[in-house]
């Protein structure tokens, strides 16, 4: 019997745009967002300005890498890699799968990293991301059980919801509240989004982008989006 890592291996290099649900193709659009929105917002803070300048102090000028979201410096892809990935968990928008796992913070900046590489286009994109992401979550769903086993408690948030007779009760978030369609992320992301370092009018670009991933020409699109103007 093949080994687990050669059965996951298969099944991704395997898989197709077309074999993507409508609803996992608008799913991956909106952690797409989500994620970007995160790196848009890291940009500003002292841990994403300190990941960026780790990097590019070391890597500035390469002639082939990838881009620094926001920055729009050439470094090498495990450099780009590294400080987009940053960029994201200092924005503090993760998404979150299992109450526990927050699998956008490293698998969007690779994807985007991989689709600049290959000129890869969006269908593309968001097959590689629903892989990753698939990949991730199947074996977590294994991993979190051994680790609640074992005496590890999850803190995730608690929310009150509010019945039409007026009622309320508050209970432990389960994430699945958290799961919507494309056009509700990107209605909370702009009520969250209030000061980012790109103009109004290329933020809505961005989202557009995202929004019609699956018929752009080259997912790489979305990099330049992020990119601040002078």
């Amino acid at each position: 019997m093949a080994s687990l890592s050669r059965q996951l291996a298969r099944w991704v290099v395997g898989l197709r745009p077309d074999d993507l649900p409508a609803a996992v193709v608008d799913r991956a659009k909106g952690v797409t967002l989500h994620g970007l929105a995160s790196a848009l917002i890291g940009s500003q803070t002292a841990d994403g300005r300190h990941a960026v300048a780790l990097v590019t102090d070391e890597e500035a000028g390469v002639r082939q890498g990838a881009t620094i979201l926001v920055h729009g410096t050439t470094v090498t892809r495990g450099g780009a890699a590294f400080a987009n990935s940053e960029l994201v968990f200092a924005g503090g928008k993760w998404d979150t799968f299992r109450m526990l796992t927050h699998p956008g913070t490293s698998i969007i900046p690779c994807a985007l990293i991989a689709a600049e590489t290959v000129g890869a286009t969006g269908a593309e994109f968001l097959t590689g991301l629903a892989a990753g992401y698939e990949v991730a979550e199947r074996m977590a769903a294994d991993f979190i059980p051994t680790v609640m086993a074992r005496g590890m408690t999850l803190f995730g948030p608690r929310i009150t919801i509010h019945t039409k007779d007026g009622r309320s009760y508050t209970r432990q978030a389960t994430g699945r509240e958290f799961v919507w369609d494309f056009e509700e992320e990107a209605r909370r992301i702009r009520d969250v989004v209030r000061v980012v370092p790109i103009a109004a009018p290329q933020f809505e670009r961005l989202v557009a982008a995202c929004r019609n991933l699956d018929r752009e020409a080259r997912a790489d699109v979305l990099v330049q989006l992020t990119l601040a103007k002078p």
